[in-house]
């Protein structure tokens, strides 16, 4: 039934491993972002049949509970799947402007950034995606 699931709350994270679990991640008290780059692929990766490594989530887990949210940045990439292309270019693109992480998910990359970064990493995925997209990534800002 929809009413037992767990629901997330303001400024934290869901995890579902064992059980359902709300850890605090308030990333905008942290200066930091989710800047998800929409690449506008021709084709959507097919998902990729690579079991979830449950080290990564634990890591991540045990980031919040030591209130560093930063390092979500570092398990991000641990669980990027390198291999298409054009998502790949995109997260080095975004690491070298400053991003702290970052995997592909569908057409798609997520990244974690500080919020002082996040107009360098759009300016420079524009400039080095642009001439291999049908147009110019769309860029979305979350906390």
């Amino acid at each position: 039934c929809i009413r037992d699931r767990p629901w997330p709350r303001e400024a934290h994270a869901l995890l579902t491993t064992r059980r359902a679990e709300h850890l605090p991640c308030d990333l905008a008290a942290a200066g930091l972002r989710l800047l998800i780059i929409d690449l506008a692929a021709r084709r959507v990766p097919p998902p990729r049949l690579v079991p979830d490594d449950p080290a990564h989530a634990e890591q991540a887990a045990a980031a919040l509970r030591a209130g560093r949210p930063a390092d979500l940045g570092p398990c991000l990439t641990a669980a990027h799947t390198p291999g298409e292309p054009i998502p790949d270019l995109a997260l080095r693109t975004a690491l070298d402007a400053g991003a702290l992480g970052g995997r592909s998910i569908g057409a798609c990359v997520v990244t974690l950034a500080p919020t002082s970064t996040v107009p360098r990493i759009r300016a420079h995925a524009t400039a080095t995606l642009t001439p291999h997209l049908p147009r110019p990534p769309r860029f979305l800002t979350a906390t």
